[in-house]
């Protein structure tokens, strides 16, 4: 936790909060920071699922480049998606 300066009243406010508590303007860093967490959240949550996907692929119904492809491809996918969303 660091603190910055309000960009209304100068004052020196903590980077978690929404509001300047000297003068009540929205810095809004608390919410980009509730952005990032979300998305943290979001990646490591198609992470898991892709991870399942290649250690748990029924190995005989198609070959196993199959199921490591689609894992990769939502690794991909998960990380554009924190990129995005985190700004």
């Amino acid at each position: 936790m660091a603190l910055i300066e309000c960009r209304e009243c100068r004052q020196q406010v903590s980077d978690q909060a929404d509001r300047c508590p000297n003068c009540g303007f929205a810095n809004g860093l608390g919410t980009a920071n509730a952005a990032r967490q979300k998305a943290l959240a979001q990646f490591a949550a198609v992470a898991v699922a892709s991870v399942f996907l290649i250690v748990a692929g029924n190995w005989n119904a198609m070959p196993m480049f199959v199921y490591i492809g689609i894992g990769f491809l939502c690794l991909g996918v998960a990380m554009l998606l924190a990129k995005f969303v985190a700004g």
